[in-house]
């Protein structure tokens, strides 16, 4: 019988190592694959030498998604962000859902209070759920529940949010190792690029990135199943092993998103599609409203 418990103990020390050591592992492999990618950006990228001399905090989003925010900071300053989340054939893997720069995070933790200082609070709980240009702050105070964009603070009409729509596609092929190719445009040159002559202007479709350098292109989009139409500004890109490709469009900062052929239309999907991408066609001319009927000469 005693053979029998020092046996017993024997097997449950080893799956317990084994267990500790696979946690121990994932863990490692998780820093290393952040140190990597900001290493990579920060050498690469002059927009992204602050992330040079950085450090950073890892907060987990959910419930339940197997997301994580990064946060990086240079000495006191907030300097930009990644949302990482698992493959989910392989959970040692890890998948750059979307990256940006700026003092203004995804996710500003001061965000809530400082625009809805009253709602801050009533808050009983503050959820923070990643679904791309769809990310927000869900609020719930009481009876009552709040949603909040991530990025804008701007806050979602209630008859926009869909509470069982909360999941995301994990986008398995996003494994950005090399970056190969990358551009950018100052603010500066932003400002000029208003996205009201997107409407005003004529446009085409962008056919190659190199259109970015030469002409004002936007992503024009919807996000909350097609409730809410966006059109930003697009700031630059970034090629990764040759194929990945993100672009990056000015909201409050840089955000880099991930390019696919193909867009899941639920909502689910953080990425942009290259058929949302238009440009603001050279020297063309404003394109006038049709005047109404009433208006018209006799």
């Amino acid at each position: 019988m005693r053979k029998f418990h020092i046996l017993f103990f024997i097997i449950s020390m080893i799956i317990f190592s084994g267990q500790a050591f696979a946690e121990e592992n994932w863990e490692q492999l998780f820093n290393k694959q952040i140190k990597a990618w900001i290493d990579e950006l920060s050498q690469n990228d002059p927009l992204f030498s602050s992330w040079s001399q950085s450090t950073y905090t890892i907060e987990a989003l959910g419930p339940n998604s197997k997301q994580w925010l990064v946060t990086l900071f240079n000495k006191d300053r907030r300097v930009g962000y990644m949302i990482i989340t698992e493959q989910e054939e392989n959970p040692h893997r890890f998948l750059l859902m979307e990256y940006g720069v700026d003092e203004i995070s995804l996710f500003e933790p001061k965000l809530i209070e400082a625009y809805y200082p009253e709602i801050a609070k009533m808050a009983k709980e503050i959820t923070k759920i990643y679904r791309g240009l769809a990310s927000h702050f869900l609020i719930k105070t009481g009876d009552q529940e709040i949603a909040v964009d991530a990025k804008t603070g701007e806050i979602i009409p209630s008859e926009f949010y869909n509470k069982h729509n909360e999941g995301i596609s994990r986008l398995g092929s996003l494994q950005p190792i090399h970056l190969k190719e990358c551009y950018s445009k100052p603010l500066s040159d932003l400002s000029e690029a208003f996205p009201i002559e997107a409407i005003t202007k004529k446009t085409a479709a962008l056919k190659n990135l190199s259109q970015i350098k030469t002409h004002n292109a936007y992503l024009s989009t919807t996000t909350w199943d097609g409730k809410i139409r966006l059109l930003l500004p697009i700031a630059g890109w970034h090629l990764w092993n040759d194929e990945i490709t993100y672009i990056a469009v000015e909201q409050e900062g840089y955000r880099f998103l991930p390019v696919v052929k193909i867009k899941q239309t639920d909502g689910s999907d953080p990425s942009v599609c290259m058929d949302e991408i238009i440009v603001v066609e050279s020297d063309s001319e404003v394109v006038q409203a049709p005047l109404p009927p009433s208006s018209l000469p006799h």
